[in-house]
């Protein structure tokens, strides 16, 4: 359903939509500059730099890897166009969006873990419990705040 609006009642983003812009923002930078870093780690041709034995299966997984931050990085950029255009399409995107990059924790911390046994894993399930939260916290700030069910209003 389409709410109308004329020109002085229109819908405007504000309070903790600002937040979520500036996090889509940075979403967008990082899943670019990783996926740069990562395909340079990739393409290396010195497998001393990386001391890993089984070099086919690190490269395999770090290709799915990588595959995971261009997801996240197309889906970041589709975000902020939907953001901007204040789609009701949004608020789904974006949730999926944050449930890609508690999968790509997970992953890698598990991806970690095998190559690098000693890496934090304390460290590792503070970040997946944190991204969790946010998750959660997100969900229900969609679901329940006025300020989201008036902004994203357009098909």
């Amino acid at each position: 359903m389409e709410i109308k609006y004329d020109q002085n009642n229109m819908p405007k983003i504000g309070g903790w939509l600002y937040l979520i812009a500036v996090s889509l923002f940075f979403s967008f930078l990082g899943s670019i500059l990783a996926c740069v870093n990562d395909l340079n780690i990739y393409f290396t041709t010195d497998t001393d730099i990386l001391k890993i034995e089984n070099i086919t299966l690190f490269k395999n997984l770090f290709l799915v890897k990588i595959f995971l931050l261009v997801i996240i990085g197309t889906l970041s950029l589709c975000c902020i166009t939907e953001f901007l255009k204040k789609k009701i399409v949004f608020k789904k995107h974006y949730l999926i969006l944050v449930f890609l990059s508690l999968i790509h924790r997970i992953y890698m911390l598990w991806f970690l873990h095998i190559f690098i046994p000693i890496a934090g894993l304390s460290e590792g399930i503070a970040g997946i419990l944190g991204a969790l939260t946010y998750l959660i916290i997100i969900y229900f700030y969609f679901k329940k705040s006025t300020r989201v069910q008036k902004t994203f209003i357009y098909r």
